[in-house]
């Protein structure tokens, strides 16, 4: 149990430097539209800490006064969590 514990710790590690490192905005959502994973350039864009974002849905994050949240919030009223 040792071993996977390093490994998971391992791999959060990378993929947390390599969230942190990459010039795109990327955002990572559950099935039920929990996100998940936050870029610092998304981070940067929205203007919001990404330990604010962790958990939250669109509606929390996306204010529908702007043309960027209204895009986004239409698309996930869209497609439905499974």
């Amino acid at each position: 149990m040792r071993d996977v514990k390093e490994v998971f710790s391992a791999l959060k590690e990378n993929l947390d430097q390599m969230m942190a490192n990459l010039q795109d905005g990327v955002m990572l959502f559950t099935s039920d539209f929990n996100v998940v994973l936050v870029s610092a350039s998304a981070e940067r864009f929205i203007g919001m800490p990404r330990g604010e974002m962790l958990g939250r849905r669109p509606p929390e994050i996306f204010s529908p006064d702007s043309r960027l949240g209204t895009a986004i919030l239409h698309a996930f009223a869209e497609h439905h969590a499974a």
